[in-house]
């Protein structure tokens, strides 16, 4: 006899759906589970007799096969042991069911039914397979997968002890097929209010304060800060931190899967506010990426952890050159890909950079108070880590302490109406919302001394500057502010 249940494999974000197969034969009493299954569900087998044993029900005197399907795919996780439990239990009943139950969770050897870190993921899963009858988990799993269950529909069913299946099961031996959408019941969230007072003590930096104004209005925008130290670089980053406003709810969503992934149990009200993640110059590539154990589990890096709000790099030339470089692919796609022998996923990372460094060992090169005592080849070894292609993927790019270059009237009119601290607070919004509607400029051929990603971060840095100022289209005020905030470190280094 085999009776059939449903649960999912994990991996990184996404999520397989597999087909649990139970057996019962008449050979020597064994428990065995095969399907390419991790250790972590093969130890499964003593927790599901004990579970089962302590909840009241008779443990079958024959050999029980399980069987996870497909067979070709990894599977890791403690969630397959209830489905596994439920499937020994309709073993024992003579008229098993036929519906399809999608489960998942964890066993106690009590048989009390464990939450599981996936609810999130699975809540996004279901939305793309609608063809399961019954869900089954631990109450705070349900919890997060909300359903408007109208008569008829699909049912969801919380279990928190295996002793409840009974009941249960006569429940939903009486269901019909019928099938719903699953929501996530997001509740209200305290108003998130910005901060700007740090931002406004920031003086003599006006491009630095304007730079700090279009990141916070534009999400794809990635700032770096250069020159000697002590003029105030970090601080110009924790300022853009304070002022952080409210992520998108779909990125809150993102966000909650891949805290679930690193076993970090949110509650539903989660906190709107855009994460902001501090770098050390010590990390790896591997922590910064993501990185992979050895039963196929994926645990999401600081660039997925950052998706949806800021991530800190100070000291940017201090950190190593591979950790640097495997920062591209990223700020331009917005996604990490986790590749390895049998091991093929991809994780958010939307993030914005802002990153400060000095441009030599000593901190003073460039500095107008004192003089770099570093010797030429120093220097050069030192900003060879600012690649080129790297210094692109900047949008925002200022020379801090540094004489600012003439503007034309309207460009310093410009600058001075948007440096008022006093409407900062509804300048923003607006902005943010005035964005989506302003076309990018187009430039011609008299701008081949920038590359063609650097055109491109141009227009964009225009678009945004104009929408700062409330206009519905960019105008040359616009361009010509934001090439002053696009400094070119490139022929400076040289």
């Amino acid at each position: 006899m085999v009776v059939q249940f449903y649960s999912f494999a994990v991996f990184g974000m996404e999520l397989s759906p597999i087909r649990i197969e139970m057996d019962l034969s008449n050979q020597l009493p064994a428990f065995t589970i095969v399907g390419l299954a991790s250790t972590m569900i093969q130890e499964s087998r003593d927790r599901i007799r004990s579970a089962v044993t302590n909840s009241s029900y008779e443990w079958p005197g024959k050999r029980i096969t399980a069987n996870l399907l497909p067979v070709d795919l990894p599977k890791w996780g403690s969630h397959f042991e209830l489905p596994m439990a439920l499937g020994v239990l309709e073993l024992l009943e003579e008229n098993p069911l036929e519906k399809k139950i999608f489960s998942f969770g964890s066993l106690s050897l009590s048989g009390e039914v464990l939450p599981t870190p996936f609810a999130y993921n699975v809540r996004e899963f279901l939305k793309h397979k609608s063809d399961y009858e019954v869900i089954l988990a631990h109450p705070k799993d349900i919890d997060k997968i909300r359903s408007k269950i109208d008569t008829g529909k699909i049912k969801i069913f919380a279990i928190s002890h295996l002793s409840e299946w009974k009941k249960l099961r006569k429940e939903i031996f009486r269901i019909e097929k019928h099938f719903a959408e699953l929501e996530l019941n997001l509740r209200e969230t305290k108003n998130i209010n910005p901060n700007y007072e740090l931002l406004k003590k920031v003086k003599d930096e006006p491009y630095a304060v304007l730079g700090a104004l279009c990141v916070l209005v534009n999400s794809q925008l990635h700032f770096l800060l250069v020159g000697p130290h002590g003029t105030g670089k970090s601080m110009i980053a924790r300022a853009i931190g304070e002022a952080l406003g409210v992520i998108s709810e779909k990125k809150a969503i993102e966000r909650l899967m891949i805290d679930e992934m690193l076993g970090q149990d949110q509650d539903q009200n989660l906190s709107r506010k855009r994460p902001l993640r501090y770098l050390q110059t010590t990390t790896t590539r591997p922590a910064l990426e993501g990185s992979v154990k050895t039963n196929g589990q994926i645990l999401p890096g600081e660039l997925s952890q950052a998706h949806g709000g800021i991530l800190v790099m100070d000291e940017f030339v201090e950190y190593r050159r591979d950790v640097i470089e495997c920062l591209r692919q990223p700020l331009e796609e917005g996604i990490v890909r986790i590749q390895r022998a049998k091991i093929r996923s991809q994780l958010p990372a939307s993030f914005q950079l802002i990153a400060t460094s000095n441009l030599c060992p000593c901190g003073h090169f460039l500095s107008d108070l004192r003089k770099c005592r570093c010797s030429t080849v120093a220097k050069i070894q030192y900003q060879k880590k600012l690649s080129g292609p790297m210094i692109d993927r900047f949008d925002i790019i200022v020379m801090m302490s540094r004489s600012n270059p003439p503007l034309s009237a309207a460009a310093q009119k410009l600058s001075s109406s948007l440096l008022d601290s006093s409407l900062w607070g509804e300048r923003i919004k607006k902005a943010a919302l005035c964005l989506e509607h302003i076309e990018k400029p187009v430039f011609d051929s008299a701008h081949l001394d920038r590359s063609k990603r650097s055109q491109e971060k141009l227009a964009r840095l225009s678009q945004t500057i104009a929408a700062l100022d409330l206009k519905d289209e960019v105008i040359s005020a616009h361009i010509e502010l934001a090439k002053a905030l696009r400094f070119n470190l490139e022929r400076s280094l040289t």
